[in-house]
């Protein structure tokens, strides 16, 4: 598996702020609105859309558009650190080792942050958080049991970077997922 594929496992199914990236999502597009235009006025209307012709004067202006765009998330330093990281030594040895860092970074982010999180939340959120925490630590254990056999069905040395990838991964979603919580505490 090369660079560009690692970074692609890793980086799609990457949380985009606190949610997560979809092949198949589509990104914003303004749409000018349609007006009402009868069909003698525009032949061509009311054959693609009876009744129906964009009015240019309906659509937000540019600075609206650009306004309401989603802007692209900063990256999280740890996945600068293993764009880096996987650049230097593209072997699957190198690889490996990169993301076995990667993932004790992310481990690390992860109870950093749900340490914080547990000293801001209200003393009565605290025992749903500490629940919720035990319960993905039982989800991951089984998860990752689950990605040992999947990928130990098949030969060959792609498989074993794509497992260290999803791994990584699993604990960087929810790593961003409790950041996403901190996040609404500390702008709340």
């Amino acid at each position: 598996m090369n660079l560009s594929s690692l970074t692609a496992v890793l980086m799609l199914a990457s949380a985009a702020g606190t949610g997560s990236l979809s092949a198949t999502a589509a990104p914003w597009v303004p749409v000018t609105p349609l007006k009402a235009v009868s069909p003698a006025a525009s032949p061509a209307a009311a054959v693609f859309s009876p009744g129906l012709e964009a009015d240019p004067s309906l659509a937000p202006s540019a600075a609206i558009q650009n306004a309401s765009a989603p802007k692209a998330p900063a990256k999280h330093p740890i996945d600068v650190w293993l764009e880096e990281c996987t650049a230097k030594d593209e072997s699957t040895q190198g690889q490996l080792a990169c993301l076995a860092e990667a993932y004790k970074k992310w481990d690390a982010e992860l109870n950093r942050v749900y340490r914080e999180l547990m000293q801001k939340l209200p003393e009565a959120a605290r025992p749903s958080l500490k629940a919720s925490q035990q319960a993905w630590i039982k989800h991951r254990n089984e998860e990752f049991n689950l990605l040992t056999s999947l990928y130990g069905m098949f030969d060959g040395t792609m498989y074993g970077l794509m497992q260290a990838a999803d791994q990584v991964d699993f604990v960087r979603k929810r790593t961003l997922e409790l950041s996403s919580y901190l996040d609404v505490l500390n702008t709340g």
